[in-house]
Protein backbone atom coordinates (compact mmCIF):
# COMPACT_ATOMS: atom_id res chain seq x y z
CA UNK A 1 0.00 0.00 0.00
CA UNK A 2 2.81 2.43 0.83
CA UNK A 3 4.49 1.60 -2.49
CA UNK A 4 1.25 2.31 -4.35
CA UNK A 5 0.70 5.64 -2.58
CA UNK A 6 4.27 6.78 -3.32
CA UNK A 7 5.00 5.39 -6.79
CA UNK A 8 1.47 4.93 -8.14
CA UNK A 9 -0.18 8.10 -6.84
CA UNK A 10 2.78 10.42 -6.18
CA UNK A 11 2.42 11.15 -2.46
CA UNK A 12 5.88 11.46 -0.93
CA UNK A 13 6.77 10.85 2.69
CA UNK A 14 8.67 13.63 4.48
CA UNK A 15 12.28 12.74 5.23
CA UNK A 16 13.17 11.78 8.78
CA UNK A 17 16.09 13.29 10.66
CA UNK A 18 18.27 10.19 10.27
CA UNK A 19 17.73 10.17 6.50
CA UNK A 20 18.57 13.86 6.18
CA UNK A 21 21.78 13.44 8.17
CA UNK A 22 22.68 10.63 5.79
CA UNK A 23 21.99 12.93 2.85
CA UNK A 24 24.31 15.55 4.35
CA UNK A 25 27.14 13.00 4.58
CA UNK A 26 26.46 11.83 1.03
CA UNK A 27 26.61 15.39 -0.27
CA UNK A 28 30.04 16.01 1.25
CA UNK A 29 31.41 12.74 -0.14
CA UNK A 30 29.86 13.50 -3.54
CA UNK A 31 31.46 16.95 -3.68
CA UNK A 32 34.86 15.55 -2.71
CA UNK A 33 34.59 13.00 -5.53
CA UNK A 34 33.66 15.76 -7.99
CA UNK A 35 36.63 17.81 -6.82
CA UNK A 36 39.02 14.89 -7.26
CA UNK A 37 37.64 14.20 -10.75
CA UNK A 38 38.19 17.84 -11.72
CA UNK A 39 41.84 17.58 -10.69
CA UNK A 40 42.29 14.26 -12.49
CA UNK A 41 40.91 15.75 -15.70
CA UNK A 42 43.09 18.86 -15.50
CA UNK A 43 46.38 17.91 -13.86
CA UNK A 44 48.03 21.18 -14.82
CA UNK A 45 45.35 23.31 -13.19
CA UNK A 46 45.63 24.90 -9.76
CA UNK A 47 42.30 26.64 -9.17
CA UNK A 48 39.00 24.80 -9.52
CA UNK A 49 35.29 25.24 -8.79
CA UNK A 50 33.03 22.42 -7.60
CA UNK A 51 29.58 23.19 -9.02
CA UNK A 52 26.70 21.69 -7.05
CA UNK A 53 23.01 22.36 -7.63
CA UNK A 54 22.20 22.06 -3.92
CA UNK A 55 24.95 23.83 -1.99
CA UNK A 56 26.30 26.11 -4.72
CA UNK A 57 29.72 26.68 -6.31
CA UNK A 58 32.73 26.00 -4.10
CA UNK A 59 36.17 27.23 -5.25
CA UNK A 60 39.21 25.21 -4.16
CA UNK A 61 42.83 24.43 -4.97
CA UNK A 62 44.67 21.12 -5.12
CA UNK A 63 46.16 21.74 -1.71
CA UNK A 64 42.88 22.85 -0.12
CA UNK A 65 41.09 19.66 -1.19
CA UNK A 66 43.13 17.61 1.29
CA UNK A 67 42.68 19.95 4.25
CA UNK A 68 40.37 19.54 7.20
CA UNK A 69 39.21 23.12 6.68
CA UNK A 70 37.85 22.34 3.22
CA UNK A 71 35.91 19.31 4.48
CA UNK A 72 34.51 21.47 7.29
CA UNK A 73 33.43 24.08 4.76
CA UNK A 74 31.58 21.47 2.69
CA UNK A 75 29.97 19.98 5.76
CA UNK A 76 28.77 23.38 6.99
CA UNK A 77 27.31 24.22 3.59
CA UNK A 78 25.54 20.86 3.30
CA UNK A 79 24.33 20.87 6.91
CA UNK A 80 22.86 24.38 6.65
CA UNK A 81 21.26 23.68 3.26
CA UNK A 82 19.44 20.51 4.30
CA UNK A 83 18.52 21.91 7.70
CA UNK A 84 16.91 24.92 6.02
CA UNK A 85 15.10 22.74 3.47
CA UNK A 86 13.74 20.38 6.11
CA UNK A 87 12.15 22.87 8.48
CA UNK A 88 9.70 20.19 9.70
CA UNK A 89 12.61 18.54 11.55
CA UNK A 90 14.20 19.60 14.84
CA UNK A 91 17.98 19.62 14.49
CA UNK A 92 20.33 19.62 17.46
CA UNK A 93 23.20 21.60 16.00
CA UNK A 94 25.68 20.10 18.43
CA UNK A 95 24.85 16.39 18.32
CA UNK A 96 23.55 16.15 14.75
CA UNK A 97 26.49 18.06 13.28
CA UNK A 98 28.87 15.87 15.32
CA UNK A 99 27.12 12.75 14.01
CA UNK A 100 27.81 13.85 10.43
CA UNK A 101 31.43 14.59 11.34
CA UNK A 102 31.85 11.12 12.82
CA UNK A 103 30.35 9.39 9.79
CA UNK A 104 32.66 11.29 7.45
CA UNK A 105 35.68 10.57 9.64
CA UNK A 106 34.86 6.87 9.41
CA UNK A 107 34.63 7.04 5.63
CA UNK A 108 37.93 8.91 5.39
CA UNK A 109 39.91 6.76 7.82
CA UNK A 110 38.59 3.21 7.37
CA UNK A 111 41.33 0.89 6.15
CA UNK A 112 43.82 3.74 5.68
CA UNK A 113 41.53 5.85 3.52
CA UNK A 114 40.38 3.12 1.15
CA UNK A 115 36.97 4.82 0.77
CA UNK A 116 38.03 8.45 0.90
CA UNK A 117 37.08 9.81 -2.56
CA UNK A 118 40.16 12.03 -2.55
CA UNK A 119 42.40 8.95 -2.47
CA UNK A 120 40.68 7.20 -5.38
CA UNK A 121 40.88 7.23 -9.15
CA UNK A 122 37.39 8.66 -9.71
CA UNK A 123 35.61 7.28 -12.75
CA UNK A 124 32.17 8.87 -12.24
CA UNK A 125 30.72 10.61 -9.18
CA UNK A 126 26.95 10.49 -8.52
CA UNK A 127 25.82 9.16 -11.88
CA UNK A 128 22.15 8.78 -12.75
CA UNK A 129 20.84 6.19 -15.21
CA UNK A 130 17.68 5.34 -17.12
CA UNK A 131 17.72 1.91 -18.77
CA UNK A 132 14.95 0.43 -20.89
CA UNK A 133 14.47 -3.31 -20.36
CA UNK A 134 14.33 -4.91 -23.78
CA UNK A 135 12.59 -8.16 -22.83
CA UNK A 136 9.23 -9.56 -24.00
CA UNK A 137 7.95 -9.75 -20.41
CA UNK A 138 8.79 -6.06 -19.86
CA UNK A 139 6.15 -4.82 -22.36
CA UNK A 140 2.98 -3.41 -20.88
CA UNK A 141 0.13 -1.06 -21.69
CA UNK A 142 0.22 2.39 -20.12
CA UNK A 143 -2.41 5.02 -20.89
CA UNK A 144 -3.39 3.24 -24.11
CA UNK A 145 0.17 2.81 -25.38
CA UNK A 146 2.49 -0.21 -25.31
CA UNK A 147 5.75 0.69 -23.59
CA UNK A 148 8.77 -1.03 -22.04
CA UNK A 149 9.65 -1.08 -18.40
CA UNK A 150 12.51 1.29 -17.53
CA UNK A 151 14.69 1.25 -14.45
CA UNK A 152 16.00 4.50 -13.01
CA UNK A 153 18.49 5.17 -10.27
CA UNK A 154 21.59 6.94 -9.01
CA UNK A 155 24.98 5.44 -8.13
CA UNK A 156 26.93 7.25 -5.39
CA UNK A 157 30.38 6.70 -6.84
CA UNK A 158 32.22 4.63 -9.44
CA UNK A 159 35.96 4.13 -8.92
CA UNK A 160 38.47 3.00 -11.54
CA UNK A 161 40.31 0.07 -9.94
CA UNK A 162 42.25 -0.94 -13.03
CA UNK A 163 42.00 -0.70 -16.81
CA UNK A 164 39.39 -3.47 -16.94
CA UNK A 165 37.76 -3.09 -13.50
CA UNK A 166 35.31 -0.62 -11.99
CA UNK A 167 34.11 -0.52 -8.39
CA UNK A 168 30.74 0.87 -7.38
CA UNK A 169 30.82 2.37 -3.89
CA UNK A 170 27.54 2.95 -2.05
CA UNK A 171 27.59 4.71 1.32
CA UNK A 172 25.03 3.80 4.01
CA UNK A 173 24.69 5.87 7.16
CA UNK A 174 21.88 3.86 8.78
CA UNK A 175 22.32 2.33 12.23
CA UNK A 176 21.51 -1.21 11.09
CA UNK A 177 21.93 -3.68 8.22
CA UNK A 178 18.49 -5.16 8.81
CA UNK A 179 16.19 -5.87 5.90
CA UNK A 180 13.23 -3.61 6.72
CA UNK A 181 10.67 -6.08 5.37
CA UNK A 182 11.99 -9.22 7.09
CA UNK A 183 13.90 -7.86 10.08
CA UNK A 184 16.88 -10.09 9.19
CA UNK A 185 20.39 -8.65 9.48
CA UNK A 186 22.11 -8.89 6.09
CA UNK A 187 25.34 -10.86 5.91
CA UNK A 188 27.90 -11.26 3.15
CA UNK A 189 25.99 -14.01 1.33
CA UNK A 190 22.81 -11.91 1.35
CA UNK A 191 24.51 -9.19 -0.66
CA UNK A 192 24.99 -11.53 -3.62
CA UNK A 193 21.19 -11.63 -3.88
CA UNK A 194 20.59 -7.98 -2.95
CA UNK A 195 18.42 -6.35 -5.62
CA UNK A 196 20.04 -2.91 -5.19
CA UNK A 197 23.58 -4.21 -5.66
CA UNK A 198 22.49 -6.36 -8.60
CA UNK A 199 20.82 -3.27 -10.08
CA UNK A 200 24.07 -1.32 -9.78
CA UNK A 201 26.00 -4.13 -11.45
CA UNK A 202 23.46 -4.34 -14.28
CA UNK A 203 23.49 -0.56 -14.77
CA UNK A 204 27.29 -0.31 -14.92
CA UNK A 205 27.47 -3.18 -17.42
CA UNK A 206 24.86 -1.43 -19.55
CA UNK A 207 26.47 2.01 -19.34
CA UNK A 208 30.05 0.78 -19.86
CA UNK A 209 29.93 -2.48 -21.84
CA UNK A 210 33.66 -2.29 -22.54
CA UNK A 211 34.45 -2.89 -18.85
CA UNK A 212 35.30 -6.50 -18.04
CA UNK A 213 34.91 -6.65 -14.25
CA UNK A 214 32.52 -4.85 -11.89
CA UNK A 215 32.91 -4.86 -8.11
CA UNK A 216 30.19 -3.49 -5.84
CA UNK A 217 30.99 -2.32 -2.31
CA UNK A 218 28.41 -1.15 0.19
CA UNK A 219 30.03 0.79 3.04
CA UNK A 220 28.05 0.89 6.29
CA UNK A 221 29.36 3.91 8.15
CA UNK A 222 27.97 2.74 11.50
CA UNK A 223 26.72 -0.81 10.93
CA UNK A 224 29.66 -3.02 10.11
CA UNK A 225 31.90 -1.34 7.56
CA UNK A 226 32.35 -2.47 3.94
CA UNK A 227 30.86 -5.51 2.23
CA UNK A 228 32.24 -6.20 -1.24
CA UNK A 229 30.64 -8.38 -3.90
CA UNK A 230 32.32 -9.46 -7.14
CA UNK A 231 29.63 -10.08 -9.73
CA UNK A 232 30.10 -11.80 -13.08
CA UNK A 233 28.08 -12.41 -16.26
CA UNK A 234 25.84 -14.98 -14.57
CA UNK A 235 24.48 -12.26 -12.29
CA UNK A 236 23.04 -10.46 -15.32
CA UNK A 237 20.36 -13.15 -15.67
CA UNK A 238 19.90 -13.33 -11.89
CA UNK A 239 19.02 -9.64 -11.84
CA UNK A 240 16.60 -9.90 -14.76
CA UNK A 241 14.81 -12.84 -13.12
CA UNK A 242 14.43 -10.90 -9.89
CA UNK A 243 13.28 -7.80 -11.76
CA UNK A 244 10.75 -9.85 -13.73
CA UNK A 245 9.32 -11.31 -10.53
CA UNK A 246 8.97 -7.86 -8.92
CA UNK A 247 7.51 -6.33 -12.07
CA UNK A 248 4.91 -9.07 -12.50
CA UNK A 249 3.97 -8.83 -8.84
CA UNK A 250 3.34 -5.09 -9.22
CA UNK A 251 1.53 -5.46 -12.54
CA UNK A 252 -0.83 -8.14 -11.22
CA UNK A 253 -1.63 -6.32 -7.98
CA UNK A 254 -5.18 -4.98 -8.12
CA UNK A 255 -5.58 -4.65 -4.37
CA UNK A 256 -2.52 -3.15 -2.62
CA UNK A 257 -2.42 -4.32 0.99
CA UNK A 258 -1.13 -2.82 4.22
CA UNK A 259 1.14 -4.90 6.46
CA UNK A 260 -2.01 -6.08 8.22
CA UNK A 261 -5.66 -4.99 7.98
CA UNK A 262 -5.77 -3.64 11.54
CA UNK A 263 -2.63 -1.44 11.23
CA UNK A 264 -1.40 -2.85 14.53
CA UNK A 265 2.20 -3.35 13.36
CA UNK A 266 4.68 -0.77 14.71
CA UNK A 267 5.67 0.03 11.13
CA UNK A 268 2.14 1.37 10.67
CA UNK A 269 1.56 3.05 14.02
CA UNK A 270 5.03 4.53 14.53
CA UNK A 271 6.72 4.80 11.15
CA UNK A 272 4.22 5.15 8.31
CA UNK A 273 3.38 8.68 7.17
CA UNK A 274 0.26 7.42 5.42
CA UNK A 275 -1.18 5.96 8.62
CA UNK A 276 -0.36 9.06 10.66
CA UNK A 277 -1.70 11.52 8.06
CA UNK A 278 -5.28 12.09 6.85
CA UNK A 279 -6.14 12.21 3.18
CA UNK A 280 -6.38 15.89 2.13
CA UNK A 281 -9.81 17.30 2.93
CA UNK A 282 -10.96 14.25 4.91
CA UNK A 283 -10.84 12.81 8.41
CA UNK A 284 -9.67 9.42 7.05
CA UNK A 285 -6.10 8.17 7.17
CA UNK A 286 -4.44 8.15 3.76
CA UNK A 287 -3.96 4.37 3.61
CA UNK A 288 -7.59 3.70 4.60
CA UNK A 289 -8.89 6.25 2.09
CA UNK A 290 -6.99 4.65 -0.79
CA UNK A 291 -7.93 1.14 0.33
CA UNK A 292 -11.65 1.97 0.56
CA UNK A 293 -11.62 3.78 -2.79
CA UNK A 294 -10.01 0.80 -4.52
CA UNK A 295 -12.54 -1.61 -2.97
CA UNK A 296 -15.40 0.61 -4.15
CA UNK A 297 -14.27 1.67 -7.63
CA UNK A 298 -11.35 -0.59 -8.59
CA UNK A 299 -7.68 0.23 -8.93
CA UNK A 300 -7.87 1.74 -12.43
CA UNK A 301 -10.35 4.44 -11.41
CA UNK A 302 -8.55 4.92 -8.08
CA UNK A 303 -5.28 5.51 -9.91
CA UNK A 304 -6.95 8.12 -12.09
CA UNK A 305 -8.96 9.90 -9.39
CA UNK A 306 -6.51 9.83 -6.47
CA UNK A 307 -3.29 10.64 -8.32
CA UNK A 308 -1.56 13.74 -7.00
CA UNK A 309 -1.99 16.63 -9.50
CA UNK A 310 0.94 16.84 -11.91
CA UNK A 311 2.37 13.43 -10.99
CA UNK A 312 3.49 10.96 -13.65
CA UNK A 313 4.37 7.34 -13.00
CA UNK A 314 7.80 7.72 -14.59
CA UNK A 315 8.83 10.55 -12.23
CA UNK A 316 12.24 10.16 -10.57
CA UNK A 317 14.67 12.50 -8.87
CA UNK A 318 18.07 11.59 -7.48
CA UNK A 319 18.48 11.45 -3.68
CA UNK A 320 19.27 14.75 -1.98
CA UNK A 321 17.64 16.94 -4.65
Amino acid sequence: MAYYLIYGLGYQTPSGLAAVKGTICHKVLECLAICKKLIQDNEEGENFVCEDSEIGNIPFTKIELYTEEFVTKLLELAYNHYKTNNSHLEFNDKTDYKFCQNMLDYAFNHNNGQFDPREQNIFQPEIGFVIEIDQPWARFEHEGEMVNLCIKGTIDLIIRESENTLMVCDYKSGATRKDFATGKVKNELDFYQDIQLLLYYFAVCHLYPEVKYVIVTILYLQAGGPFTVCFDKSNHDVFLLKLKKIFEEIRSCNNPEPINPWRSDFRCTRLCHFYKTNWPGTETKMCYHAENYIKTYGITKASEDLKKPGFTVGHYHSPGT
